[in-house]
């Protein structure tokens, strides 16, 4: 199946389970969504019916308390929402990714 082989060859980090809930604000509006997964580069959450985010939408993420990030909406997919984090994003991403459990050796994509 090429789409497959596409999604993981395009995938520049590996995702990770990371059970939270996390912000989003867009155009005044914050709301909360339960993760499905996170990686360096981006996440997906439950999009929990919300349908005034479109693709190409650029959002504010708010991983935990003071860890803000910014984002854009890539797809969106059934339940999920998919966006991808700016490169100046990335060491906050680590560092969130590292307070909640995941190794430094696990957040690179290994292709």
């Amino acid at each position: 199946m090429a789409s497959s082989d596409d999604d993981k060859n395009r995938r520049q980090a590996n995702r990770h389970n990371v059970d939270a809930d996390i912000e989003i604000f867009h155009k005044g509006y914050a709301i909360e969504f339960p993760t499905k997964d996170i990686s360096l580069t981006g996440m997906g959450v439950v999009s929990l019916g919300v349908d005034h985010l479109k693709v190409g939408d650029r959002v504010l993420v708010v991983l935990a308390g003071d860890t803000e990030v910014a984002a854009e909406v890539v797809a969106i997919r059934q339940e999920t929402l998919h966006l991808r984090f700016t490169p100046e994003s990335v060491d906050d991403v680590k560092y969130y990714l590292e307070v909640k459990g995941v190794s430094a050796d696990k957040l690179r994509s290994s292709s």
